[in-house]
């Protein structure tokens, strides 16, 4: 069964595309377990964000990736955070 992406999924794989994971309490592979996804699916996530932004990546990327991108991009590392991650 394929996997359904939500936005929230989205946010969160933005967000380490962005900032890494310096910023929180659990590495990668624990955000992707917590979610649900496989781990090599939240990394192929994270670099179709670098497509978006014109930095390398993975181009097959989903549309609703690209509305996130297009929504969230320019929010703060604490913005997106809090977005991403509403627990921490």
């Amino acid at each position: 069964m394929t996997y359904q992406w939500t936005e929230s999924d989205d946010i969160a794989a933005l967000y380490v595309y962005k900032f890494g994971g310096e910023h929180l309490p659990y590495t990668i592979e624990e955000i992707a377990k917590k979610k649900g996804i496989k781990i090599g699916s939240f990394k192929m996530r994270i670099q179709n964000f670098g497509a978006l932004d014109d930095k390398g990546g993975l181009n097959n990327y989903a549309k609703q990736s690209k509305a996130v991108y297009e929504r969230y991009n320019t929010l703060s590392e604490a913005e997106l955070r809090r977005l991403a991650f509403p627990e921490l």
